[in-house]
């Protein structure tokens, strides 16, 4: 896939939320974490969608575990 936009790499932490299906507040405390790679902007955070991807590679492995 070919991103034309450098905002095409990033999702919005509503958009994480939808996807992982939690809370903002919930996806503020993974970035936190570390678990997964951000950046602030003013009054929200930028998060990459690669990292989001890896993030729920890697949750579904361990619940098969």
């Amino acid at each position: 896939m070919k991103f034309k936009n450098p905002l095409d790499h990033v999702l919005t932490t509503a958009e994480v939320a939808e996807k992982l299906q939690v809370t903002k507040r919930q996806v503020a405390r993974l970035c936190k974490a570390n678990k997964l790679i951000y950046r602030e902007a003013p009054g929200l955070l930028l998060i990459l969608k690669e990292s989001v991807e890896e993030y729920v590679s890697d949750r579904r492995k361990s619940e098969y575990i």
